[in-house]
């Protein structure tokens, strides 16, 4: 605890510039040639740039599956910047800053730990080590989703956060799961309050709005029709149970901060029994390779995957020990579920997102980044643990 007092006396904007001024120094020395994803990217940046003041064609004829907004961004600025990788690779950097700083400004409005928490989201090796340096379309999608949720859940703008999210949607379809947990928690909200009812629904559909212009653009095609991933289309969407016990136990990892401290706490509450049963579940298709016999050829999720499949034996005594309290704390998080819009809105992101990843063509730890913020802000809510105080929110 004096560790995270010490850390939270910092001045979290200092703080947390010098963590990427320190990235943007290693990614000034990166080599000039385009690295891992970005080979798909690059090339599409620079048609966009080509032709920024009308991409229509463009978005048509583009051969990636994410939205178009990415590539005319760093389209435009290539313009002006002779497409110089390192530049773009830069301006990456910072989006990636201002992100966090977003993210840091929602925690302080529910947190008591916003700096120490932010951080552990800065920290997670796909978003620093891989989504920032490299030109990936990840953080600038962040970037509207964490802006778009400061004026939904601290600002009580639904009109900006909806514009923003539009925006998170053209840049990676993958984001609607934040507008559909937004609808969903103004009708909730608003339920018998017509008029309220109206304008908030109103304003929450904007993003949708948005996407089915894309879908139009695509020929009624949720990804552009000339994409070279065709392993991203519906037509290849399947239920697996191994993803979504994956789904759960790694969101258990990423909220760790949260209940490792109120461990003792859990291991008192009846939760604690569903959480244990619930185990059946891992052993009935136990979450390790998660893509096997996928469409890939890439048989393991990322990081922590590998880690599993390492570990060989031992991983049967470690799942179990992060699920069952991990799990018993979702337990109770569902239960304060309407505690308070954030709590409503944090919650339903985590389910959708459970629910996407289930059916979804292949897992990869990557995806997570889009709802670390949910569960940390989930996590820092009311929960019906002893000792908890009612905070409004």
């Amino acid at each position: 605890m004096r560790l995270i007092r010490t850390i939270e006396r910092l001045n979290p904007y200092g703080t947390l510039a010098v963590t990427f001024l320190i990235i943007g120094v290693v990614t000034t020395f990166l080599p000039t040639e385009p690295l891992k994803d970005e080979r798909f990217y690059f090339p599409l940046i620079k048609v966009f740039g080509e032709s920024y003041l009308s991409p229509i064609h463009s978005i048509k004829t583009m051969n990636q599956s994410m939205g178009p907004l990415y590539f005319i961004f760093y389209g435009f600025i290539g313009q002006f910047t002779e497409y110089s990788i390192t530049v773009l690779r830069n301006v990456n950097v910072f989006i990636s800053f201002l992100t966090v700083v977003a993210l840091f400004k929602i925690l302080t409005k529910f947190s008591r730990h916003p700096l120490c928490l932010t951080l552990w989201f800065t920290i997670n090796p796909y978003f620093l080590f891989l989504t920032t340096p490299l030109l990936y379309t990840d953080n600038l999608c962040m970037f509207f989703v964490l802006l778009g949720m400061y004026f939904y859940l601290v600002q009580r703008n639904i009109f900006v956060s909806g514009l923003l999210w539009a925006l998170a949607l053209w840049t990676r379809q993958t984001a609607i799961i934040i507008p559909l947990a937004a609808l969903l928690t103004e009708f909730y909200i608003s339920r018998g309050k017509i008029s309220l009812k109206l304008f908030n629904l109103g304003m929450t559909t904007l993003p949708f709005l948005a996407f089915i212009i894309l879908i139009v653009l695509w020929d009624f095609n949720l990804t552009s029709p000339n994409t070279v991933h065709k392993v991203n289309s519906i037509s290849t969407f399947d239920f697996s149970l191994k993803k979504l016990t994956y789904a759960i136990l790694l969101s258990g990892v990423y909220s760790a901060p949260l209940w490792l401290p109120r461990i003792r706490e859990i291991m008192k509450h009846p939760a604690l029994y569903i959480a244990v049963a619930s185990t059946l579940l891992l052993f009935i298709d136990f979450p390790r390779v998660i893509n096997k016999d996928g469409y890939l050829g890439v048989w393991t999720s990322g990081i922590f995957d590998k880690l599993l499949v390492w570990l060989d034996g031992f991983a049967f005594v470690l799942v179990p020990l992060i699920w069952i309290p991990s799990f018993a704390f979702f337990l109770l998080l569902a239960i304060s579920t309407t505690k308070s819009r954030a709590n409503l809105f944090s919650i339903l992101t985590v389910l959708l997102f459970f629910m996407f990843q289930a059916i979804y063509t292949y897992s990869w730890d990557k995806y997570f980044i889009l709802i670390i913020p949910a569960l940390l802000i989930a996590g820092s809510g009311i929960i019906n643990l002893p000792g908890n105080s009612v905070k409004s929110r």
